[in-house]
């Protein structure tokens, strides 16, 4: 009896394997939905990540390698990538992701529509010309999982991030400033043959550092050179190579043009020049404007185990070579926004 009992019992849990295999097999193709199927294979091969939405009214986009940078392209627009956005993208979300579960046959015909009209196509084309392509749609009732269909397969899937709590839709987006460098100046320092701050209501404080071979000239605003400290205009140089703003979408002063053209057509706090050694660097000139009772809090590492929080204000940012204003907080401007003073 007992041995019977036994006997059953495998026979069941075999026939429950049997059953387990047949759900995941793909009756249309000879390949199965293994857990990894949509994970991206070698991210580090990537030369390339084209994000079309299926919906035509909404542009496409294109994150290309160049030269060992990041490009943004659309039909419109080309810039410099945010290297940390296309980084996640490709080895925190793309090369993680794992399938939870086909989707039920009940949820077949709604799911596939809606990924069939709002969904993204995403391909990574390899430096060997082979490419890597889903669909990402949106994500689950529970939203911790995103609907995503491949190529070929009969189903679409519950697909998750491993470690991540909710659903990855966001990281497709095919938004180009969501992906643009949140640098509003990143060169070589060696490349600055000069840098001019001016304070436009307290002219006696600008300055203007430029370098003279090997050595560095201090000016005033009347082109009179005054004494300075070398090591400090190297130093203040190395800093301004780098300013950085807030990262994601534009703010809402570039949609009102009444309020974007009275702040332009209004003095800056201050505005820094720059001339480039290298003739392919055009000259550039960054306006600060203070955003009046604008603050927010950031967090500081205070201790290896302690995290604070500090206050900072905020600032408007607008450089020559971009139509857009952005912000930016005091403690990012900080070691920029000097005068003459400092290196006397």
């Amino acid at each position: 009896m007992r041995a019977k009992r036994l006997k059953l019992t495998a026979i069941i849990l075999i026939g429950t394997l049997i059953l387990g295999f047949l759900l995941w097999k793909n009756p249309n193709s000879t390949n199965e939905i293994a857990l990894n199927q949509f994970a991206l294979k070698n991210p580090n091969q990537v030369v390339s990540i084209t994000l079309t939405p299926n919906n035509k009214k909404i542009p496409y986009l294109v994150l290309e390698k160049f030269e060992n940078q990041w490009l943004v392209k659309n039909a419109t627009d080309s810039f410099l990538a945010d290297t940390n956005n296309v980084h996640h993208i490709l080895y925190n979300v793309a090369a993680k992701l794992q399938v939870k579960n086909p989707v039920s046959e009940k949820q077949i015909k709604a799911v596939s529509k809606f990924i069939a009209s709002d969904g993204t196509k995403v391909i990574f084309k390899y430096n060997d010309g082979k490419e890597h392509t889903f669909f990402v749609g949106p994500p689950t009732n529970t939203e911790l999982a995103t609907y995503m269909y491949m190529p070929d397969n009969e189903k679409p899937c519950e697909v998750v991030v491993p470690g991540f709590t909710g659903y990855v839709t966001p990281n497709f987006t095919t938004n180009p400033f969501v992906w643009k460098s949140p640098f509003v100046i990143d060169v070589d320092a060696k490349q600055i043959q000069s840098v001019s701050v001016t304070w436009t209501n307290s002219p006696q404080l600008s300055f203007i550092i430029q370098k003279q071979g090997q050595d560095y000239a201090l000016t005033n605003t009347q082109q009179k050179i005054v004494p300075g400290n070398p090591a400090l205009m190297d130093a203040y140089l190395e800093l301004s190579k780098q300013i950085a703003r807030e990262v994601g979408d534009i703010p809402q002063i570039n949609r009102n043009k009444s309020f974007k053209d009275s702040l332009l057509q209004s003095k800056p706090l201050v505005k820094i020049n720059y001339q480039f050694s290298n003739p392919k660097l055009k000259p550039l000139s960054i306006a600060v404007y203070p955003i009046p009772n604008a603050e927010e809090e950031i967090a500081i590492d205070a201790k290896p185990n302690e995290t604070q929080t500090q206050t900072t204000a905020l600032y408007w940012i607008k450089a020559s070579n971009d139509p857009i204003i952005w912000t930016t907080q005091e403690v990012l401007l900080k070691n920029r926004l000097k005068t003459l003073t400092d290196f006397q």
